[in-house]
């Protein structure tokens, strides 16, 4: 297997080569001289004179040559081999560090993105959550707690007939005359004093406020849950708005003042509601 490899490399020109092809070279010079010297006769071939002795040194080194330019090839190429693979080593090694201190950056980083992220979505989250219950109160604001629910739900809300409601319906009277003795600022503040103790009293007794147009305020009791005591409470909510106008009207006179006087009308029937 040896002798292939080197037969190999002498006829590809590897690296190296040129010791075998020395040894080679060497054999080759002996053997002819040693040939030469045979048939010529000049030296005498007797191992007990100088001349013969050095004949059999030449033959020996003629055969001993190329083993030994064998073996000098081959240590020389483990040598070699040996050395490159630890070039290799060392190049896998670095290669390794290389390759780990970059997947330890690389987990760095995504650590910090995934804080990053978490940070991120934990603000978005807690702004969607304060939106929403602004969106929330907003709708409360408007609607009765039962349909804004089911608005969120179904996104919409079904008409209901119920058999039995009391509506309140107020205004001022002579608004039109108040308007024109007081400036829009005092007519809206006045009117906006109003509705805010009109609407603590519809929350007291638990009736829904429907609307507000100009100085007419129209609620209903028994909405949108019926109950048995929707014409009581809106009675008893009646008689405090009432109260809570002449109060007013007292302070006003007292301070020469121009005064809400109010008509309160209180009716019980069927309704359909809805949005």
């Amino acid at each position: 297997h040896g002798l292939v490899r080197i037969v190999i490399s002498l006829f590809k020109r590897q690296p190296g080569a040129w010791i075998i092809g020395t040894g080679i070279l060497f054999s080759i010079l002996f053997l002819f001289f040693v040939v030469i010297v045979a048939f010529s006769g000049a030296i005498n071939v007797n191992t007990q004179n100088l001349s013969g002795q050095l004949l059999v040194l030449i033959v020996l080194l003629a055969i001993i040559s190329i083993p030994l330019s064998m073996s000098i090839y081959q240590a020389w190429s483990f040598s070699k081999l040996n050395k490159d693979l630890g070039l290799q080593l060392i190049q896998v090694k670095e290669l390794s560090d290389k390759t780990i201190q970059q997947e330890l950056e690389k987990q760095h980083i995504l650590e910090n993105q995934k804080e990053v992220l978490e940070i991120k979505v934990e603000e978005r989250t807690q702004q969607l959550t304060e939106e929403k219950k602004k969106s929330d109160d907003l709708l409360l604001n408007i609607l009765p707690h039962e349909v804004a629910e089911e608005l969120k739900e179904k996104g919409f809300a079904e008409a209901k007939l119920v058999d039995q409601v009391t509506v309140i319906f107020t205004d001022f009277k002579g608004f039109t005359t108040m308007a024109e003795k007081l400036s829009p600022q005092a007519l809206v503040h006045d009117i906006h004093e109003c509705f805010s103790a009109f609407d603590r009293i519809m929350g007291k007794y638990g009736i829904e406020k429907i609307k507000t147009i100009g100085d007419a305020y129209m609620a209903a009791s028994g909405l949108p849950s019926p109950n048995s005591t929707h014409a009581v409470d809106a009675v008893k909510a009646a008689i405090e708005m009432a109260a809570f106008i002449e109060e007013g009207k007292a302070l006003k006179i007292a301070k020469s003042l121009p005064y809400f006087e109010i008509r309160i009308g209180v009716h019980s029937g069927p309704v359909v509601a809805g949005i």
